[in-house]
């Protein structure tokens, strides 16, 4: 999804109401969208984080044993 905005010259305030308003109506659905990856993101970050330490408590029960 690509949001482009032409904002060219604002003459006055309803001008800059008028040319901003398409952008107001798609910021939920890009907040939406930008949530949704974050939640990956974390879901990712943790899945590595508990790999990395599985390893590091096998390695350390090879150590003492």
């Amino acid at each position: 999804m690509r949001l482009t905005v032409e904002l060219g010259s604002i003459e006055d305030e309803e001008d800059a109401k008028l040319k901003l308003d398409p952008i107001w109506q798609e910021l939920p659905q890009t907040k939406r969208v930008i949530v949704d990856c974050s939640k990956r993101i974390l879901q990712t970050v943790n899945y590595v984080l508990v790999v990395c330490v599985a390893l590091f408590a096998f390695e350390v029960g090879k150590f003492l044993a």
